[in-house]
């Protein structure tokens, strides 16, 4: 079955929740979403090596809006004003599994 991502919401204030069409459900630290970005500013185009360091991006990094970009990918905005990154659903997945800390209940409206 193919990663849908169903929801994504603040977990609490450095992390985000997202909900999978799997059954799965996880935590992302918006500092790995940040760091994970596959644009051309974050990741050479022709090496595919990434640019992007992790002690370039603050710690308290968060998210200030996320838009659909079509029914297979988001559009993430973050507080250092970096706007370029889309994140397809694939990636998001593989971010949540490799990265993300299980859970097992949606958390509370913050």
């Amino acid at each position: 079955m193919k990663p849908e991502l169903l929801e994504i919401k603040p977990h609490d204030a450095i992390s985000a929740f997202l909900k999978w069409n799997t059954g799965d459900s996880y935590r992302i630290a918006y500092f790995e979403m940040r760091f994970q970005c596959p644009c051309a500013v974050c990741v050479d185009e022709h090496s595919g090596e990434r640019i992007i360091s992790r002690k370039s991006i603050s710690p308290d990094i968060r998210v200030t809006s996320i838009r659909p970009i079509g029914r297979y990918a988001l559009a993430i905005h973050f507080s250092d004003h970096h706007t370029t990154g889309i994140f397809d659903f694939d990636l998001l997945f593989k971010i949540s599994v490799e990265q993300g800390i299980p859970l097992l209940e949606t958390p509370n409206e913050i």
